[in-house]
């Protein structure tokens, strides 16, 4: 999406573009990173090289979206926000966040 794309590191938009993927693609982590990093970015980009903290800046937008649905909750309840419950259960499988 062009409207998310940035000027600066290639790393945010990849990272930003697989923190949605993971949340709301219902294939494995290591899966999509084999297609969209290796496959797409870096092959068909032609684009040799590591993407340096990705991982970082992917748990980044994963905090950053949930702070989103905390701040500005469109549901009465949370638990009715498909998109909320799949980030919050990814930033809890990387130990990232506990809840009850």
């Amino acid at each position: 999406d062009l409207e998310k794309a940035s000027f600066g590191h290639p790393v945010w938009d990849v990272g930003r573009t697989l923190a949605f993927l993971i949340v709301d693609c219902p294939k494995s982590t290591a899966k999509l990173f084999k297609y969209f990093v290796q496959s797409g970015y870096q092959k068909r980009g032609e684009r040799h090289g590591d993407l340096p903290h990705l991982e970082q800046v992917i748990e980044f937008y994963l905090l950053y979206d949930l702070y989103k649905f905390l701040r500005d909750n469109p549901y009465e309840d949370l638990g009715q926000s498909h998109h909320y419950k799949q980030t919050r259960d990814e930033l809890a499988m990387r130990n990232m966040l506990q809840y009850k």
